[in-house]
């Protein structure tokens, strides 16, 4: 038998109208949910009644499902999801009715609502939805604030570090500088030392120093001259002793002294005799340049070169630097070998006088030790003040050898003369003087000297003709 689809009157929904009521009751479920449960009885009443409505298109039923058992499954399926639906929609009404409960309660007992209304300045009227909502505006900014200050936390940090290092790098450069600085002082200064015509030392200061160092070789001569006993023959003298004395003092003074029997002028003799041995010891001891002798002789020619070549001033300096470096390092070790110098060059020249003695340097140790050690004070400080002290001129002691022609113009009589008789000659030098020795410009670069103080002299004229003795150098 045909039957035809419009012929069919269903008695109940098809499949298609069951799905459609289905999707309707899902979209009032969720949205009743994000309502907090407040899905409207009456969207739940459209649906059953429309599930009751039997004028549904004969067409559209026969187009969906053509098996009525499986759309009243469906049916039955979907009014038990609505119902299911509804049901939690109930118990979510009731739960947020419970927590709006629980919160007033809370906000009575505590207060705290009303607080969190009075800091926010949230009027009476709004609701706990208005203070909640604008509590988490407030959380959210205060986020975004932390944020921001954390960020610029981080950006303070990294421009202090980078203020740190450019601290440090300045620190660096100013050291830097600094160290400069101190060099190019330091160079200044040595330059200025070398061109400083400055003198530590007056010209009358190196005068009265002499003069003390005169009067100590004096008083030690004439204390010899009263002491020791002179009285042994000079003709018992070995020649190896003549021969170191003559090496010393010069060959006619030796013979004076060795010839010479007046009792009138012996003493004259032997304390002249022991002053120009003090003298001569003592032009030795300034005139060295070390210890060591050929070591001495190379820094002199060195420094009559550099004399030559520079300006005093350079010269000067350099003279200093050089006697404190080869000389004077050790005062202490300077002063004892002046000392020992003084009595190892006086010990071939007592005996030509008549002395002996069995330990004749332990003797004189101990007999004149401390005047010796006073005069060898006085003669290392009067020869670092003449090479280190004195910068702008050239200073040197002056003394005058046995046989040399009389001058009044370049020395003084040991015992008062004015004016010396010509053809006039020199016994010895008994007292140091003092002259600077400048150098005249020029091609030649001849030095020219000038007497500052005259040293003192014995003339021959002062003693009686000594029988068989010539006037020699």
């Amino acid at each position: 038998m045909n039957v035809h689809t419009s012929q069919i009157t269903p008695s109940r929904p098809s499949y298609a109208a069951a799905t459609a009521i289905l999707s309707l009751g899902s979209r009032e479920s969720s949205r009743g949910c994000s309502e907090r449960g407040s899905v409207q009885h009456s969207d739940g009443t459209r649906a059953l009644n429309f599930l009751n409505d039997d004028e549904v298109t004969p067409g559209y039923v026969a187009s969906r499902s053509a098996t009525p058992r499986a759309a009243d499954a469906e049916l039955s399926h979907a009014r038990d999801r609505i119902a299911t639906l509804s049901a939690e929609n109930q118990e979510l009404r009731r739960e947020s009715k419970e927590l709006r409960r629980q919160l007033s309660r809370v906000s009575h007992s505590s207060g705290a609502w009303d607080r969190l209304r009075r800091y926010f300045n949230v009027p009476a009227g709004y609701d706990d939805d208005a203070l909640i909502s604008k509590l988490d505006k407030y959380k959210s900014d205060n986020r975004s604030l932390r944020q921001h200050l954390t960020d610029l936390e981080h950006s303070s940090q990294s421009h202090i570090t980078q203020l740190e290092k450019d601290v440090w790098a300045e620190r660096a450069l100013r050291q830097s500088s600094q160290d400069l600085l101190h060099v190019r002082t330091q160079e200044l200064n040595d330059a200025q030392m070398y061109l400083s015509k400055a003198d530590s030392i007056s010209i009358e200061d190196l005068k009265e120093t002499t003069k003390s160092l005169n009067s100590e070789i004096f008083q030690t001569a004439a204390f010899m001259t009263d002491t020791l006993d002179f009285s042994k023959p000079s003709a018992a003298i070995d020649e190896a002793i003549v021969q170191r004395a003559t090496q010393w003092l010069s060959r006619g003074l030796v013979d004076l002294l060795m010839n010479d029997q007046d009792p009138d002028t012996r003493e004259i003799l032997i304390t002249a005799g022991i002053q120009a041995s003090f003298v001569q010891s003592c032009v030795a001891i300034v005139q060295v340049w070390g210890v060591d002798y050929q070591v001495s002789a190379s820094i002199a020619s060195l420094y009559d070169q550099i004399r030559l070549s520079n300006s005093p001033s350079v010269a000067g300096r350099w003279r200093a630097m050089t006697r404190h470096q080869s000389k004077y390092v050790h005062a202490d070790e300077c002063k004892r070998l002046a000392a020992e110098a003084l009595i190892d060059n006086l010990l071939p020249v007592l005996p030509l006088m008549g002395w002996s003695a069995a330990n004749p340097k332990a003797d004189l140790q101990e007999s004149f030790g401390r005047r010796i050690a006073d005069m060898a004070n006085l003669v290392v400080s009067l020869d670092r003040s003449i090479g280190e002290e004195m910068i702008s001129e050239d200073i040197k002691l002056a003394m005058v050898h046995y046989g040399d022609p009389a001058d009044d113009k370049l020395m003084e009589d040991l015992y008062g003369t004015k004016r010396f008789r010509q053809r006039e000659t020199v016994v010895c030098t008994c007292e140091l003087g003092l002259y600077n020795g400048r150098i005249e410009s020029g091609d030649a670069g001849s030095t020219v000297e000038q007497v500052l103080l005259k040293p003192k002299v014995v003339l021959l004229s002062a003693l009686k003709p000594v029988r068989g003795v010539k006037s020699k150098k």
